[in-house]
């Protein structure tokens, strides 16, 4: 049987079993570009999701000590104190003022102790009236 004329292609059009398959013909031109397709769903993101903190390390070494630094500026001047005077009657004075502890003898190693808590007693209230 012919597979190449007009009837037997009629006849065997169903029944394509009864003639060799013919050679592939050449590669046609490439189809247009199809239009683009539609945006998919965004896929889930990891946002928000931190994992476990990870152990402390170990301290590292200490450095080493650092240079001097520069001298800082002066500071203000301080108020000026009282200063303990020996008056005519033997006594110490602050600023003009007997303070009726003997300066001398035995009973000068307690007045000086005595006499030290007075003129911090005083210069404390002289910076408490400067502040007013």
């Amino acid at each position: 049987m012919r597979c190449n004329d007009e009837i037997s292609m009629k006849i065997n059009r169903f029944s394509p079993c009864c003639c060799p398959p013919g050679r592939p013909g050449a590669t046609g031109a490439a189809g247009a570009t199809g239009a683009a397709g539609d945006i998919g769903m965004t896929g889930p993101t990891g946002a928000g999701i931190t994992g476990p903190t990870g152990l402390a390390g170990a301290p590292g070494p200490t450095g080493p000590t650092g240079s001097i630094g520069a001298t800082g500026p002066a500071g203000t001047p301080g108020v000026t104190g009282a200063t303990p005077q020996i008056g005519p009657n033997g006594n110490w004075f602050i600023n003009g003022i007997d303070s009726g502890l003997p300066a001398c003898c035995p009973a000068a190693t307690d007045s000086v102790a005595v006499l030290f808590r007075l003129v911090q007693d005083l210069q404390r209230q002289i910076n408490e009236l400067k502040a007013v």
